[in-house]
């Protein structure tokens, strides 16, 4: 069983994203209260928040860690009415500190594996180690446009998926004026990310990568421009976060 000294509780994310990155799962294998109990008292041992748990939860905790045994099979009754509530109260007592987009819950289809997991997009780029979330500045690969399709897309990143079969202009800005307006506000991002799409497929020039556009003026072209690098910026987070895609 694991032991803490307690404290009065401190609002506000607590852990590191670093500590939840590769760290495995806090438990699995098992559904019962006090192995579950054990185990959580353990993940906030780790994650150094033993000094800031509240101490109705840490005893509550740890009196039913007591019966994380293979030799003990039931919990004495009036610890059985309570044991559920205190493993959720634990669970949810981590989540309220974790980093925002991190969250401690069961694997899809194994409802024995507890872990933490990265829920928005921009948790799990940090998950993916990339660039565009480095948490120090000087180390970070800043681009605007990257920048707005991480805020557009962070509740919802399996949303990326579409620009497989589509593009920027038929997801998110369908306007040209729109197109136009992003290419004033952030015109070297997008140059940036274009110049990247034609490194990538080997284009020598703008017009080689824009060949199949309809382009009749050149607000046609600057639209069709933002238009591929946005879609090319998505399609990289995509791979970013799913390599195997």
């Amino acid at each position: 069983m694991t032991t803490l000294s307690t404290a009065p509780p401190i609002a506000g994310s607590m852990i590191d994203v670093d500590d939840l990155i590769d760290c495995g799962s806090v438990s699995t294998g098992t559904l019962r209260s006090s192995d579950l109990a054990d185990a959580l008292l353990g993940e906030i041992d780790r994650l150094g928040l033993a000094t800031h748990a509240p101490d109705a939860l840490i005893h509550a905790a740890q009196a039913l860690a007591c019966f994380s045994s293979p030799t003990v099979e039931d919990l004495p009754d009036n610890m059985a009415e309570t044991a559920g509530e205190t493993v959720s109260d634990m669970i949810d007592w981590l989540n309220d500190h974790a980093p925002d987009g991190w969250c401690l819950q069961t694997l899809e289809g194994d409802g024995a594996d507890l872990l933490w997991q990265p829920v928005t997009l921009r948790a799990q780029l940090q998950a993916a180690g990339s660039p565009w979330v480095q948490s120090e500045w000087d180390k970070r690969s800043q681009n605007d446009a990257i920048d707005d399709i991480i805020e557009r897309f962070d509740d919802c990143p399996e949303a990326l998926q579409d620009f497989d079969i589509s593009d920027w202009v038929n997801v998110a800005e369908c306007y040209t004026g729109t197109l136009l307006r992003r290419w004033e506000l952030q015109e070297q991002s997008i140059r940036a990310l274009f110049d990247d799409y034609c490194d990538q497929l080997g284009c020598t020039s703008a017009l080689e990568a824009l060949d199949g556009q309809t382009i009749e003026d050149p607000d046609d072209f600057t639209a069709a421009y933002v238009n591929l690098a946005m879609t090319w910026g998505a399609q990289c987070l995509l791979r970013e976060i799913d390599p195997d895609h």
